[in-house]
C-alpha cells in the first residue's frame, strides 16, 4: 500500500458507513471544499475543461479582469470551447449538486470551509469535518479550537491557507497549532501549492511562489516529529521537491 492509500484508511476509519450493495467501494476525499456559491466571484462562474490555456494578459489593465473575463465568458476568452461548465448560482444548489455526487460515488470527505457545518448535517456518516483558515486571517483562538476538536465537530485541521497571506509554515505563529495537532493527535493539512493563476493580483498579495516548495516544511517536521501531515496540492508543480519531503521525512502523505 502506498502512502496515500494508508492516510485516507487513517482518515477514514470509525467514519465509513456500511457498504451496501449497490454502493461502489469508498472514496475518501481529503479535500473537499465546502465553500460558499460567491467564493470565486459572482456566479455563475464556468470553465472550459481541459483548460488548455489562459489568457493573455496586458498589464495595462487590472489583472482581474482578464481572470474573470474567463470564468463569466469562456467562450470568448478561450479557443475551443465548445461545451463549458457553469458553477451554481446558490448556495442550496452548490450543497445539493455536491453531495448528490458525494452520496453516488460513496465519497467520505474532509471538508473545509463556510458550509462544512450544513454537509455534516446533511451526511453525517460521510462527512469529517475539518478548519479551514490562515494564521494571518483571523484564525481561531487555540482554546476554542481545542473545545472544538474534543467535541468532535473538528476532526482535522485543514485546509491551512498560510501560504495565501504569505506565511511559512515555520512561521511563529502558527507553533501553537501544530503544538496541539501533535498533542491530540489530530491530522494537519496544508495549502502547499498553487492557488488560482495570478493570485496575487486577485486576492492574495502576500502570495509567493516560492512558498510552493514542499521543503518549506521540513523544520515543523523536525520539530514535530509525531505530526499527522499531508500535503494539500502536492507542492507543484515543484515536484522534485515534493520527493525530496517524502524520501527525507516518511510520515508526510
Amino acid at each position: 500500500m502506498n502512502r496515500t492509500g494508508a492516510v485516507f484508511i487513517a482518515l477514514s476509519l470509525g467514519s465509513l458507513p456500511l457498504l451496501a450493495d449497490d454502493l461502489p467501494a469508498p472514496i475518501v476525499d481529503v479535500h473537499l471544499h465546502a465553500l460558499a456559491a460567491d467564493q470565486q466571484g459572482p456566479p455563475p462562474l464556468a470553465f472550459c475543461l481541459p483548460l488548455r490555456e489562459w489568457p493573455a494578459h496586458d498589464p495595462a489593465g487590472p489583472y482581474v479582469d482578464t481572470f474573470m473575463g474567463l470564468q463569466k465568458d469562456p467562450d470568448q476568452s478561450v479557443r475551443d470551447c465548445e461545451n463549458p461548465v457553469w458553477s451554481p448560482e446558490t448556495d442550496e444548489e452548490l450543497t445539493d449538486r455536491t453531495l448528490e455526487i458525494v452520496e453516488r460515488r460513496n465519497i467520505i470527505g474532509v471538508a473545509s470551509g463556510s458550509l462544512t457545518d450544513v454537509y455534516r448535517e446533511r451526511l453525517p456518516q460521510q462527512i469529517i469535518p475539518g478548519i479551514m483558515f490562515s494564521v494571518g486571517n483571523n484564525p481561531p483562538p487555540i482554546e476554542e479550537l481545542r473545545a472544538m476538536i474534543e467535541s468532535g465537530d473538528v476532526q482535522v485541521i485543514g485546509e491551512v491557507t498560510n501560504q495565501y497571506d504569505g506565511i511559512t509554515p515555520d512561521d511563529p505563529r502558527f507553533e501553537p497549532y501544530l503544538q496541539l495537532a501533535e498533542e491530540l493527535d489530530v491530522p494537519v493539512g496544508i495549502h502547499v501549492g498553487p492557488g488560482p493563476p495570478g493570485v496575487a493580483y486577485l486576492f492574495g498579495p502576500n502570495y509567493r511562489a516560492r512558498l510552493h516548495s514542499a521543503l518549506t516544511l521540513e523544520e515543523i517536521l523536525i520539530k514535530h516529529p509525531r505530526l499527522r501531515l499531508y500535503v494539500m496540492h502536492a507542492g507543484w508543480p515543484l515536484g522534485d521537491d515534493m520527493v525530496a519531503l517524502l524520501w527525507a521525512h516518511p510520515q508526510v502523505y
